[in-house]
């Protein structure tokens, strides 16, 4: 069956906000919080972040507690997002196979559900820059672009994800590994100017997350980041999304039949 690649479409447009709603529905159903859930979580490691490293970094770093939530953020949204994504194929396949709608569909919606919760996030971090007074309008002016490139990355790193673990089951234990040692290589709680030369090096250039918490950071806290790790965020992003899409798209038919 030929698929619609527009996603624009009506059809596709319905079944994209069906999706964003069932995902609401299955994560607050039969519970008390609700979506208080998705705030409970990172600010308990917030608390459990600042408790045990004030006194290192603290003093060190301007406006610590809101320093650790934008990591926070940025680091947790990417592993969790990235690994729901890498089993979507399998995860969706009944609906995959007997639809015409693109798979990119099911992909998206999933980032767009996890990153309303990040995006709330980002508020309240906004709300921590006006409390520190570090908040300028330039800054979350200049935030948003850093936004879509990162929403950019997560989207690209999971299509490729989807399509690998179609072909090797052991991605997921491999990825979920990457991701759990995510908050001690991205520099969350620490600054990079406390690591040795090669470590700095290795953290910013081989971890992607690095340029956008740099650059995020200097949106909503300050000093702004230098013009070269700005572009190198949004650099990452774009080539990401790119690539992952390409490889989605050249892939997909033979992942599916695989899944």
């Amino acid at each position: 069956m030929a698929r619609a690649r527009t996603f624009f479409g009506v059809e596709n447009r319905a079944l994209f906000v069906e999706l964003v709603r069932s995902a609401f529905k299955q994560t607050d159903h039969n519970s008390v919080a609700g979506a208080l859930w998705s705030l409970i979580a990172p600010f308990a490691m917030l608390t459990a972040l600042y408790l045990v490293f004030r006194q290192r970094f603290g003093e060190e770093l301007r406006a610590y507690p809101l320093y650790l939530l934008l990591g926070i953020a940025v680091v947790s949204y990417f592993a969790t997002t990235t690994r729901l994504l890498i089993t979507i194929l399998f995860a969706y396949r009944p609906l995959l196979l007997n639809t015409t709608v693109p798979r990119e569909t099911v992909i998206l919606s999933q980032v767009a559900f996890h990153g309303y919760k990040f995006m709330v996030e980002m508020v309240l971090c906004a709300l921590l820059a006006l409390h520190y007074g570090t908040f300028t309008w330039q800054g979350m002016l200049a935030a948003l672009p850093l936004l879509l490139a990162f929403f950019a990355l997560v989207t690209g790193v999971g299509m490729i994800g989807a399509v690998l673990f179609s072909f090797a089951r052991d991605v997921e234990h491999i990825w979920t590994l990457v991701t759990h040692l995510l908050m001690f290589v991205t520099p969350v709680f620490y600054g990079l100017d406390t690591l040795s030369a090669p470590a700095r090096f290795i953290i910013y250039w081989l971890n992607p997350l690095t340029p956008f918490l740099v650059a995020l950071r200097g949106a909503m806290i300050g000093p702004p980041a230098s013009p070269g790790v700005y572009l190198h965020a949004l650099l990452i992003g774009t080539v990401v999304l790119v690539g992952g899409y390409a490889a989605f798209l050249s892939a997909e038919s033979a992942a599916m039949e695989r899944t």
